[in-house]
């Protein structure tokens, strides 16, 4: 996986407060801007990697056919 370097600036007293809330974590200023831009990303998406739907397992009908199923019961006929 390809890594990308994300850079900004902060006053002082922004900087103040971000290392003071890193610390009191127990993680390094790197760590909780990751954290941040990480829960700023999912908030803002509103997709959550830890929504149930990306845990479903696979269904099998047991037929070849399945996807036509699917067509029927959505569509009410055969494509």
């Amino acid at each position: 996986m390809t890594k990308k370097i994300v850079q900004t600036v902060l006053d002082e007293s922004e900087y103040r407060e971000f290392k003071k809330a890193s610390e009191k974590s127990n993680k390094t200023i790197r760590q909780a801007a990751r954290e941040a831009i990480q829960r700023w990303s999912e908030e803002t998406s509103g997709i959550s990697p830890q929504d149930p739907i990306f845990n479903l397992k696979p269904v099998s009908y047991k037929t070849r056919k399945a996807a036509e199923r699917h067509d029927t019961a959505l569509y009410g006929e055969e494509l």
